[in-house]
């Protein structure tokens, strides 16, 4: 087998949570199966932008709206009881994005752990956050409402993907 960007022969085993991946010893081009190399791939592209792999799909989600500038994010510790959240700003004077998002919200809450909120601010400006809002949580159950949180990054990032798609997002 060669390498299909540089030709070279010799090749490398990757584990990935979801499998095996060959990658070139030479220029670290993977090669396998079409799924393990996007998400090897995203995983690359995480990396880069310094955002944690497990909100990714969220993250990169919002962050392809042009009219949304993603800011800082996280996957959330439940061990520091810090929940998942990425904050973001409007690049422009309109609230279509926060409507679109909200209704995605609310047609996901059926499938999720947690309920998940959009949090307004000014900070130099006004700014968003999206993330889970507990309430009444005894304090030594966070940790374990954290991670049921974070099992709600996925299916959120897939629905508002499915949304987007739909006729009301382009309508809207």
């Amino acid at each position: 087998m060669r390498c299909e960007n540089c030709g070279f022969r010799e090749f490398r085993e990757e584990l990935l949570p979801e499998g095996k991946l060959e990658l070139c010893e030479l220029c670290d081009h993977p090669h396998g199966d079409s799924a393990l190399v996007a998400s090897h791939l995203d995983r690359l592209r995480a990396k880069d932008a310094n955002v944690d792999f497990a909100i990714w799909p969220l993250y990169k989600l919002l962050e392809g709206w042009p009219e949304v500038k993603v800011g800082k994010s996280s996957a959330g510790d439940p061990q520091l009881t810090i929940p998942p959240y990425i904050y973001f700003s409007l690049r422009r004077n309109t609230l279509k994005p926060l409507e679109k998002l909200s209704i995605s919200l609310e047609m996901a809450a059926r499938k999720m752990h947690s309920r998940w909120v959009i949090e307004a601010a000014y900070q130099r400006g006004l700014s968003f956050s999206l993330r889970p809002m507990f309430f009444a949580v005894d304090p030594h159950e966070l940790p374990q409402v954290i991670e049921l949180a974070q099992q709600d990054v996925p299916t959120l990032a897939s629905t508002l993907e499915r949304d987007m798609s739909l006729n009301w997002w382009s309508q809207s």
